[in-house]
């Protein structure tokens, strides 16, 4: 009963998404009424548990007490929910280690120039990093009262960066990074990739959205379903050259693997094993985010929320997307 005293009494002052600086964003949250005629799963509620915590830090003894519910609910990762998808292969390509200072909400290449973008208000940028150092080449900081969100590269080989809920995607020359377009947009922004027929956007919810990249204008929505139950919180987004998408979970460890045409999942990864990897060598790390496909090899290049290294993985992709060219990465730390 306790969470749903706690959804009750904060269900008008639900905080960003994606926002606190320790790793305890709010999920969206629904009306008391609605939320539990909803019949949470326990993903949901460990959603609005962590959130709850992350904001109530300063109530020493109901924090510790929700704490105490979040371990129970073992919502860090959320592994149950995806385990019995066919299981993505990958080989591990290389790592290459970051500056761990960046929000990350997205990766991606133009060409084989890496691209980030990072979020929070009063510190958003997009910026390039060398692929084979990590460090930081150019930066442009976004104005103060936008929330950076999800990064792809257009066919036009420009750069679309959405903001989270102020409707704005910002459209960047790549050499230059000055912004060369302003589109306007209704709902929330969180992943976005590029495909064949249009750019695929998230808003956190259990819908993605086909739009078009010249003008953002809607073309198409699905929802996404595993077993019938919505899959909430979808997240970074990455483009396969099969038109199927990639897809970071916010708040678990998982990437899955859709079907926009169908709306059903059909493959997933546990990202764990990285995420324990990046916690060893920076603490602050916060869960998975960012994902971007070099071009030409096909190689998934992913990151999370303050992690100091982007790892870079072989899924077996072997068709280079339209307008790829040469990718690789000249210094990286091989992978064992």
């Amino acid at each position: 009963m306790l969470w749903r005293m706690a959804v009750a009494g904060r269900r008008h002052s639900a905080p960003a998404p994606n926002q606190h600086p320790v790793g305890h964003a709010a999920a969206p949250l629904l009306p008391f009424k609605a939320f539990a005629r909803s019949k949470p799963r326990s993903g949901d509620i460990c959603a609005f548990l962590a959130d709850f915590v992350g904001v109530g830090r300063g109530c020493r003894s109901a924090g510790l007490a929700l704490l105490a519910l979040v371990a129970a609910c073992d919502c860090s990762t959320g592994r149950a929910e995806f385990e019995d998808l066919p299981q993505i292969g990958y080989k591990r390509v290389a790592v290459v280690e970051r500056r761990s200072d960046g929000f990350t909400q997205g990766l991606a290449f133009v060409g084989n120039q890496l691209f980030e973008s990072t979020g929070h208000y009063g510190r958003s940028r997009i910026r390039e990093v060398d692929r084979a150092t990590g460090q930081v080449l150019r930066t442009r900081k976004l104005p103060d009262d936008v929330f950076g969100e999800g990064l792809t590269a257009l066919p036009s080989g420009l750069l679309m960066q959405l903001t989270w809920k102020e409707g704005r995607a910002f459209v960047w020359d790549p050499e230059t990074l000055r912004e060369v377009q302003l589109l306007r947009y209704e709902g929330e922004g969180w992943g976005i990739c590029s495909a064949a027929e249009g750019v695929w956007v998230s808003d956190g919810t259990d819908t993605v959205v086909l739009r078009d990249p010249k003008t953002f204008a809607v073309l198409r929505t699905q929802q996404i379903a595993h077993h019938g139950e919505p899959v909430r919180r979808l997240n970074a987004l990455e483009c396969l050259p099969d038109g199927r998408l990639l897809a970071n979970v916010w708040m678990t460890t998982w990437m899955v693997r859709i079907d926009p045409q169908t709306g059903k999942l059909d493959g997933a990864l546990d990202l764990a094993p990285f995420d324990r990897e990046a916690e060893n060598m920076h603490s602050a790390r916060e869960v998975p985010n960012g994902l971007a496909l070099e071009p030409e090899t096909g190689h998934l290049w992913l990151t999370g929320k303050y992690w100091p290294m982007i790892f870079v993985l072989d899924l077996g992709l072997t068709a280079p997307r339209p307008g790829a060219s040469d990718g690789h990465a000249p210094g990286a730390t091989k992978g064992k």
